[in-house]
């Protein structure tokens, strides 16, 4: 008898769990006694995400790797949180930036008598 698990993920969030040239995956692979599967989304099967299938001989084994798998992507959702956030940031200065220019020109233009089309 086996047991499965089933965890999607988003992404490229896959790629924290696979390791470089898969080497991270078969560390797990070696030490959960476990097999993982990266899959494609199957939609027509109720799954709309890519997934990770984990197939174990016991269900603790399967569950320990299940909750391994998830901190992983976890942790890759996050540091993605963090980097969107500081891209946000960036990106609401510059957007203030670009509106004190406006305001500044147009200011001046005024000033000076010059009238925008």
């Amino acid at each position: 008898m086996s047991f499965t698990q089933t965890i999607p993920f988003t992404g490229s969030h896959s790629s924290i769990v696979i390791g470089k040239k898969g080497a991270t995956i078969k560390k797990l692979q070696h030490d959960s006694m476990c097999s993982i599967i990266a899959k494609k989304s199957e939609p027509e099967n109720g799954r709309p995400l890519p997934f990770f299938l984990v197939t174990g001989q016991t269900e603790l084994q399967v569950l320990k790797c299940s909750v391994q798998i998830q901190g992983m992507l976890m942790k890759s959702l996050s540091r993605s949180e963090k980097q969107l956030n500081v891209m946000r940031t960036a990106m609401e200065e510059e957007i203030a930036d670009m509106h004190l220019e406006m305001y500044g020109k147009a200011h001046v233009d005024k000033k000076a008598g010059v009238e925008e089309n």
